[in-house]
């Protein structure tokens, strides 16, 4: 999200029953955080859930190919 009042980043990574969330403003780190569910598809659901939210507060999908850790 990146206009007038704000410049920051939102990232989420969905594997298996969890979820890790990474944000902050952007040229920083950021802070990190997990969600564990109780199995995949309420892991996926919530995930999407949290995307579309993002998505209405303004944020832009990127897709990010090959990151490193």
């Amino acid at each position: 999200l990146s206009n007038d009042k704000s410049n920051k980043f939102w990232r989420i990574v969905w594997r298996n029953e969890q979820f890790d969330v990474c944000y902050g403003r952007i040229g920083s780190r950021g802070q990190s955080n997990s969600k564990t569910f109780y199995d995949e598809e309420t892991a996926r659901r919530a995930a999407e859930t949290t995307v579309r939210q993002k998505l209405a507060k303004g944020y832009r999908h990127v897709v990010e190919e090959n990151r490193p850790n």
